[in-house]
């Protein structure tokens, strides 16, 4: 038996049965693979352990493949606003040191201070900053990962314009270490606003606070994130959006002026400007509220990501509260209206049937079909996943897309059978 200082390599209960492996380096990582391979064992890279609980339950599982060792900072050019890293850092550690020089890496993630770089980047961690800075894998200019059999490859480098043809680190981004493990990572990097604001804006109803969203994208300003939060437990039609500016003080009072006549314009009920440190914490926990949910009693948590075209935002949000309605469910949405990603928060009654609840869920995803939208259920209790197809496969066509290259790339299915794709050998 494990350990309790183990307990967070099992995976959907299950603990790994041949052995927990920490490598200290990349070199020893690979003759780890090298050796499972040889050997048949299935593998499951972890991280910080905050992703564990996506996807599928894993058919096999031989070796825990830890990385928190391989937490260095290798290169970091503040000139050229470059950086590379291990794997096995974490968010925290990596923006505090880039912070000593004025930077930050344009990545967020749920519990930065466990979360790792690699952890983050595998498995497409949502986060807030891509309003203006893009979609995370635009940060990624290259790549170390150890293939399934143990052999090390590198894409690109630490240089932003290097790439010519495709650019193969993009293959590991979201792909949830199934065709490799990510040994390092080289980022370009963002200078560091000034001074940080976050606005808080409330709306009586859900149609003002996307028009003022869509307002703001067609404006001069450029927000580091908005979100519209939704609690429909407490009311069904009132929204609030957080938009979080960053900027030198006249630029940032200029944003917070312009922003606010717009949240005026469009009908806001109440207008709060909140600043620095209490803005940085606002982020953070709305980030982890958005992909843990809190836990309420005498019902089951899940947590669900859909995406959708932007101009659909609002409509997905309805069609979402329409299928729970009346239905005893408790629900809160927090939803990215300039990217088209929603996070929902859903909490079913205990007193439903497993089958009634997966029923529910069943409806949510036909109402999303309809606008060629898609719902993954990231959280859920793991007796379900054997009758509930956690990534609504059937709609996601990049699904099978992936299963070709995990049968190209890892035929033997050595690493992490069962948990994203379903091609099995």
């Amino acid at each position: 038996m494990l350990s309790h200082r183990d307990i967070n390599v099992r995976v959907d209960g299950i603990e790994p049965s041949v052995a927990v492996e920490n490598p200290s380096n990349a070199l020893e990582l690979s003759t780890i693979l090298e050796e499972a391979s040889a050997e048949g064992h299935a593998v499951i890279p972890i991280g910080g352990g905050t992703r564990l609980e996506v996807g599928g339950a894993p058919t096999k599982y031989d070796v825990a493949l830890k990385l928190g060792k391989l937490n260095s900072i290798v290169s970091h050019n503040p000139a050229d606003l470059t950086c590379t890293v291990e794997s096995g850092i974490t968010l925290e550690n990596l923006r505090s040191v880039l912070s000593e020089h004025g930077q930050f890496l344009a990545i967020d993630s749920p519990f930065p201070e466990q979360a790792t770089i690699g952890g983050v980047i595998a498995s497409n961690a949502p986060g807030f900053l891509k309003w203006q800075l893009g979609h995370p894998r635009d940060s990624v200019i290259g790549m170390e990962v150890a293939l399934p059999n143990g052999t090390l490859i590198k894409s690109g480098g630490q240089v932003v314009k290097n790439v010519s043809g495709y650019d193969m680190a993009r293959l590991h981004i979201g792909a949830f270490g199934n065709l490799g493990v990510i040994t390092k990572v080289s980022f370009k990097l963002t200078p560091k606003p000034v001074r940080e604001s976050t606005i808080s804006i409330e709306f009586d109803d859900l149609s003002l606070a996307y028009g003022f969203a869509q307002e703001v994208y067609k404006s001069y300003v450029m927000p580091l994130s908005l979100i519209c939060s939704h609690d429909f437990d407490k009311s069904s039609s009132s929204c609030k959006s957080l938009v979080r500016i960053g900027g030198r003080e006249r630029a940032l009072k200029r944003q917070k002026d312009l922003i606010t006549e717009i949240g005026i314009r469009n009908h806001s009920r109440s207008i709060e400007i909140i600043d620095q440190p209490e803005s940085d914490q606002l982020w953070i926990d709305v980030l982890n509220e958005s992909v843990k949910g809190v836990d309420s009693e005498g019902y089951i948590k899940i947590n669900t990501r859909s995406s959708c075209a932007p101009s659909e935002v609002e409509h997905a949000v309805r069609l979402i509260w329409t299928s729970l309605k009346d239905t005893g469910c408790l629900l809160s949405i927090n939803s990215e209206p300039g990217f088209g990603a929603i996070f929902c928060n859903i909490h079913l009654p205990e007193k439903k049937s497993r089958d009634e609840s997966i029923g529910l869920i069943q409806k949510i995803r036909e109402s999303l079909h309809e606008i060629e939208s898609w719902l993954i259920v990231e959280d859920v209790p793991t007796e379900w996943k054997s009758v509930l197809d956690v990534w609504d496969g059937g709609q996601i066509s990049s699904i099978k897309l992936m299963d070709s290259l995990k049968a190209t790339y890892d035929p033997d299915s050595v690493l992490n059978p069962g948990r994203f794709v379903t091609f099995q050998s």
